[in-house]
């Protein structure tokens, strides 16, 4: 179920993108319409590499925090010393179920992952249109207004990202529970 999720998580991402990418084409002089289905057809699998393009720089930039937040959640509820990987690999041989509830969780947070980056995107891009066309909006309420929303879109990914943590964790030792209860005679 990998592929699946990343590709909805990609096309999300790379959608959202437009909010910041349409005001610089306009700019830029380009004609957008999509009113042919060839376009259209075109439009999708550059969505889907635009949205990869964004997690692969929102992992980037927000990955010193990722790991002061696993840090964070494995000092606390991992004494076992067992790594995410390790986890995931015994949750998937081991309770389907729930290593398809951790994967749900992790794409959620590819997607909060993707809102930080492309909010922040469309605040500069925003800010850049409504200064070059001299909108009645002020660029530095854009500004404002974006940061706050890019605060607002951190927060969000980084709840997500503890309780994504904190989720596979119980959810392993719930396993390892349960498969000892399992293994014991009697």
């Amino acid at each position: 179920m990998q592929i699946p999720g990343l590709l909805v998580e990609y096309l999300i991402n790379g959608s959202t993108a437009l909010v910041w990418l349409t005001p610089l084409l306009l700019l830029g002089g380009l004609p957008i319409n999509i009113d042919h289905a060839f376009t259209l057809a075109l439009f999708v699998p550059i969505l889907y590499v635009l949205g990869m393009i964004i997690d692969s720089i929102g992992r980037i930039a927000l990955n010193p925090h990722k790991r002061r937040i696993q840090k964070s959640v494995y000092e606390k509820l991992n004494p076992e010393k067992v790594g995410k990987y390790v986890k995931d690999i015994e949750l998937y041989l081991n309770a389907p179920e729930l290593a398809k509830a951790n994967e749900m969780r992790s794409s959620r947070d590819r997607i909060a992952r993707g809102a930080v980056m492309n909010s922040l995107l469309a605040t500069v891009s925003l800010a850049f249109y409504f200064q070059q066309t001299e909108a009645s909006v002020s660029p530095l309420s854009t500004i404002v207004v974006g940061l706050v929303v890019t605060a607002m879109c951190w927060a969000m990914w980084a709840r997500h990202q503890r309780a994504s943590y904190e989720f596979r964790i119980q959810a392993w030792r719930v396993m390892k529970q349960s498969s000892r209860q399992h293994s014991r005679p009697g």
